[in-house]
């Protein structure tokens, strides 16, 4: 006999029950880890320098010439 036979039949459908509910949670944790991570990946996007830089770099040489001449000109005053 199998260790199913010995079980009663409701004793087996709860842990049937539990079964697919250690797999429904096991499930969530994976969808949270692969948010987390798309979170993770997404702030390190957000607040890198390094990522604006190059993603608009007309407008940081602008930006750059645009301070120079502003430093230039309060130098020469002084």
């Amino acid at each position: 006999m199998t260790d199913a036979a010995l079980v009663p039949f409701r004793q087996v459908s709860e842990l049937e029950q539990m079964a697919a509910l250690e797999a429904e949670i096991a499930c969530g944790k994976v969808k949270v880890a692969s948010s987390l991570g798309e979170l993770h990946t997404r702030l390190q996007r957000a607040t890198s320098w390094r990522h604006w830089v190059g993603a608009h770099p007309v407008a940081w040489i602008s930006a750059a010439v645009c301070l120079g001449v502003i430093v230039g000109r309060g130098a020469r005053r002084s």
